[in-house]
Parts: C-alpha cells; structure tokens; sequence
C-alpha cells in the first residue's frame, strides 16, 4: 500500500510541517521529551510525525518503548482508568521514559479527559504522553495546560500539487495538469486522501488521468449537481429536490458533509443566488455542520438544507 510504503521513517522525511518538525529535533538533540498535543485535520501528518519521533529518538527499538491506542475506544471514565491507564504505568527499564500515543482524544468525555489528566500527572516519571485530536478546543483546559501543543495545518495547494506529481511520475502515471489541480482540491489537504486515490489508479492499471478520472475516483461532486439542486429549489421543487438528493447525489457516493461544504464554496461564488440572500445561507450552514459534529444524522441535515433553500431563496 502507497500509504504505508511512502510514510515517513524519520522527521526529516515529514512534509509541510516546517516549524513543528524543527522543535521536535531540538527536544530529540536535548534528550528530552515533554508531554505534546498535536492537533489539526486528518490527514496532515500527526500519526505520521509521533511515529517518526520514535524513530528519531529510540532508533532501531522505537517499537519497544512506542505504544499507541485509539481514545475513542477508551472515551469513558472506567476505559481511562483501567486501558490507558495500565499501560502508562508501565515502566521501561532501559530507557527513561516510553511514549504512549493516544488518537482522538477528542473523542473522550469530560469525565474521561479529566481521569487522563491525572494519569499523566501519576505517571509522568515513566511514560511521555502524545495526545492527539481534529479539534482543540473539544479538549478540557485543565488537559491542554499539560501538553506543549502543535498544530497540524493542511498542506498548500502548491505543496500538495508537486507531492502528487512526484508520486505519479515515480509511479508511471501520465497525471494532466487539470487533474493534478482536482486531486489536490479534491483531498481537501489530506495527503493520505491523495494516496488512496492513486492506489486506485494503480489497482486499475490507469495510465492517464484527467479531471474526469479524478472526480469519478474521488466521488467529488460536480458544478453541474449543485447548480440543478439550486435551480430545482428555486421552482420550489421540494419532492423533486428530495428524489435529486437520494437518487442522483446520494446515489454516487457523495458524502452529506462534502456537498455542504462544495455548497458553501459555490454559494460563495454563484450568481444563481441574490447577494444579499447569501450571510444567512451560510449561516444556516455553519449550523448544519455543528449539527453533524454533535452527532445528527448528515442526510437528515443536508435535506433540512434544501428545505430552507426552497422557502428563503428568491426566483
């Protein structure tokens, strides 16, 4: 797998990170390691850098003394106290400290985060804690406090382009230019999003890719959905708007949260929709996406959406 064949082995190897990665090396030079949070989108290198770190700091035997668990799988009180907390009490012999790797940290409740607050204070002597999460500010200040933190930022597209060229051409796959710009946009910043697309063009033995072979391995919705849907909302189509959404949108694999967000770009640029129309449908976007991230059901919300649009927008 691309994924794990061209993930980086040192943090010399870490892409786009600048900053973040020349800290890290000053702690491995100082021989010593703080707790750390790194936080950012998926797909920006946090796994990938504490798994180098290792690499870096314990050399050969990293895996010894590298532990990794995914919090969302320990989120509640008696998870913390009896999971996390039997391996941070761990003790290596031969080193001074291990690291423990927890992922989605921001997956754990309020009770949880606080029981991991007090055992990385209990256990700090023996275990080094990297937490990571998509969002910070999810996390309790009392857990932040503890951590030196890092943000993890998405690639520019710049960045993102020369990568996806670098891996097609070592890869003999003839990638146009247009296709380079959609796959870059299209990954919305996440370089493992580029490589599970590649391996795609790979198992499919693709050898020019265009931006159509890019949209249609991507399932990225096209300008010419979102600009139906809009017209349809506005000849006030609710049940053709509806059977749209579930048997063309939905149908091609679209994900709700990638249409809100293609809408909110469109919105942003379109003519089909008055200027002055335009604050209040973003707002109620902003809405609908922190209905998703508190758990409502994404095609329930993209619906409710349309809904609006049908009763709000103008002809």
């Amino acid at each position: 797998m691309l994924i794990e064949e061209l993930r980086p082995k040192t943090l010399d190897e870490v892409i786009g990170q600048e900053l973040t990665i020349k800290i890290l090396k000053g702690f491995i030079k100082k021989g010593k390691l703080p707790h750390m949070l790194f936080y950012g989108k998926t797909g920006t290198g946090k796994t990938t850098s504490a798994i180098a770190l290792a690499r870096d700091f314990y050399g050969e035997d990293w895996q010894d003394y590298f532990m990794e668990k995914n919090a969302s799988d320990d989120r509640r009180l008696q998870d913390v106290r009896t999971k996390v907390k039997d391996v941070a009490k761990i003790t290596v012999l031969d080193k001074p400290f291990k690291i423990l790797f927890l992922d989605e940290v921001d997956s754990m409740d309020y009770l949880g985060q606080n029981a991991l607050r007090r055992i990385m204070e209990k256990y700090s002597d023996r275990t080094v804690f990297i937490l990571s999460c998509n969002y910070k500010n999810k996390l309790i200040e009392p857990l932040r406090n503890r951590c030196v933190d890092f943000h993890f930022h998405q690639l520019s597209l710049d960045e993102l382009q020369e990568y996806i060229k670098r891996v097609c051409n070592e890869n003999n796959i003839d990638i146009k230019p247009k296709a380079i710009e959609a796959l870059a946009e299209a990954s919305k910043g996440s370089v493992r999003t580029i490589l599970s697309t590649i391996e795609k063009f790979i198992a499919t033995d693709i050898k020019e890719v265009t931006k159509r072979t890019v949209e249609n391995y991507t399932n990225k919705i096209t300008d010419k959905d979102l600009i139906t849907l809009i017209s349809l909302t506005k000849q006030k189509q609710i049940s053709q708007v509806d059977a749209y959404i579930d048997n063309v949108i939905l149908a091609k694999g679209y994900e709700p949260q990638e249409i809100l967000e293609k809408m909110r770009q469109f919105i942003k640029e379109t003519k089909l929709i008055y200027h002055k129309d335009k604050p209040k449908i973003l707002q109620l976007l902003g809405d609908i996406d922190y209905r998703i991230s508190q758990g409502a059901t994404p095609e329930i919300q993209l619906k409710t959406f349309f809904c609006y649009l049908i009763y709000k927008i103008r002809k």
